[in-house]
């Protein structure tokens, strides 16, 4: 009798409206399934790792069907099952895959399998799972239903069953990818957002300063990605101190990203302070274009390029800027380890207007240029390091301000 009801009312394959999809959609899932019982999986692993595939984008495919269906009927966020917390997760689990991910992994805690390495964390989540699974088996049979009687309406019972699922299905995400891997605390997560706010300010900055345009923007040109974390650490220090480069407080009170650099970027902000509205344009200037400007100065006692044979001699028996930086060493400092700073600091150029230097911290550097060069190499050293050692961050930081919100896609029965 079943089978002659699907046969008489079942949807048409061009039907559009989810419910109709979600009838072959699951009638997909089903076959998939019965072949994966059929065999003995180990006696053919190959073709159960195909089946088991095929089974996840089975999955998938019902639960973004089911996704459509929330919004459309209850198509205020607020209504629905908040989900604020995938801001929290590494960018590399929020993908198109995960909800399929979610079912299956729910699935097999249920049947008393473990979260490799997790034990302990599985046994905690595995109620969630048994009633997330056993609550979708219900939701399914309503669906099915309701798409043989008539698939353009929803009762009540389905309107209920389907936010009850939405919102354990939430529920169980989040505990889930917390068992798998780290995920920010809410005080981290703050921290990332006021680098976010920093960047956001850096950007409308930059743009109206010429040192980016909109086309580089739209056209996702990879200098943006450099200029805004080398120009947000200058900015941050001087004209957003109580932001997310306020190197006043503690240490531990820094974004996870800066911590390394405190003591650093307190030196930088220093010497920020004492640079002419003219030195810091330069220092800008060099930041965007990648490398300091070679500018003779006839001033000088002696150029640069002999201040780097000087240097060279003296740097022989020392690391590489970077790996200073990240060991904490004094950068901004380091004309103190040369016996013939003191001989040169009488060569010092002072640019006129430049702010009081209560400390005189320009006896240190044997020019205004030497100054710039020393801030270019700590700014894109520190920058630098940003991008390889909290990549995810930065490229979560960079999307939010880059992108607009990405819209999840519904995938259709072919």
């Amino acid at each position: 009798m079943q089978s002659l009801r699907k046969l008489m009312n079942k949807p048409r394959p061009d039907d559009w409206a989810p419910l109709a999809k979600f009838y072959y959609a699951d009638e997909a899932l089903n076959d998939i399934a019965s072949e994966l019982d059929s065999f003995d999986g180990r006696r053919d692993p190959e073709r159960c790792n195909g089946l088991v595939n095929k089974l996840r984008v089975a999955q998938d495919r019902i639960l973004h069907i089911i996704h459509e269906m929330l919004v459309t009927l209850f198509p205020r966020e607020s209504e629905r099952a908040c989900r604020d917390f995938r801001s929290k997760f590494p960018d590399e689990i929020v993908q198109d895959t995960l909800p399929g991910q979610l079912w299956f992994g729910a699935e097999c805690l249920a049947a008393g399998s473990n979260i490799i390495d997790h034990e302990s964390e599985s046994d905690l989540i595995r109620p969630l799972a048994k009633e997330l699974t056993r609550h979708l088996d219900h939701l399914r049979d309503l669906l099915k239903d309701q798409s043989l009687r008539d698939p353009s309406s929803y009762t009540e019972q389905i309107k209920d069953s389907l936010l009850k699922f939405d919102h354990l299905f939430a529920n169980f995400e989040y505990h889930y990818v917390c068992a798998m891997v780290p995920v920010k605390s809410e005080k981290e997560h703050d921290a990332l957002l006021d680098v976010a706010v920093l960047f956001s300010e850096v950007l409308d900055r930059a743009l109206k300063k010429n040192h980016i345009t909109q086309d580089q923007i739209d056209y996702c040109d990879p200098s943006v990605i450099l200029v805004i974390p080398r120009l947000g650490i200058v900015w941050g220090l001087l004209y957003y101190p109580e932001g997310a480069l306020n190197v006043d407080g503690a240490q531990e009170n820094l974004p996870e990203m800066f911590r390394p650099f405190h003591s650093l970027l307190t030196k930088i902000r220093n010497l920020l302070r004492i640079l002419s509205s003219q030195e810091l344009g330069k220092v800008e200037k060099v930041l965007c274009m990648g490398e300091p400007e070679q500018v003779a100065d006839e001033n000088k006692a002696f150029t640069i390029s002999d201040f780097r044979a000087k240097a060279r001699k003296r740097k022989c028996r020392e690391k590489t800027a970077v790996e200073t930086i990240m060991e904490g060493d004094n950068l901004v400092d380091d004309l103190e380890e040369d016996s013939e700073a003191d001989d040169d600091a009488k060569n010092v150029v002072i640019p006129e207007g430049a702010p009081p230097d209560p400390t005189n911290l320009r006896s240190r550097f044997r020019s205004s240029d030497d100054l710039i060069h020393r801030l270019f190499v700590c700014i894109a050293g520190v920058a630098d390091q940003l991008q390889t050692n909290y990549s995810s961050d930065i490229r979560r930081v960079l999307k939010w301000i880059l992108q607009p919100p990405e819209v999840i896609p519904v995938y259709e029965v072919s």
